[in-house]
């Protein structure tokens, strides 16, 4: 039997049935809001294709498709996060941090 998307046969063993497959969307969610947008559209694409293959009984297209969401997911986390450190970090070693406190400070706005 033939599925759109999911891979082309679908062979199903008596242990497939108790396989938890998570979609992993609130990572790819979240990670599209607040780090990299393309990046996090990419992860929100696979995390959807987990419930369309799971909805047709294909576990493993399901499985890789998990994956691959987690894994877009992460690292643009990871990227995101260790970028925000190096600018943070750049910012507090150079005092510009400190020059908007004291400029913000004087024209009254603190």
């Amino acid at each position: 039997m033939d599925y759109p998307d999911c891979g082309s046969q679908v062979h199903r063993s008596h242990n497939d049935d108790f396989i938890e497959i998570s979609s992993h969307l609130f990572l790819a969610v979240f990670a599209t809001i607040f780090c990299c947008v393309p990046f996090g559209i990419v992860a929100v694409y696979y995390a959807s294709k987990v419930d369309t293959c799971l909805k047709y009984g294909d576990k493993r297209r399901a499985l890789n498709y998990s994956k691959k969401a987690w894994k877009w997911g992460f690292w643009t986390l990871l990227i995101c996060g260790i970028l925000w450190v190096v600018f943070y970090g750049f910012c507090f070693l150079t005092g510009f941090m400190q020059g908007m406190a004291q400029a913000m400070a004087q024209h009254g706005q603190l």
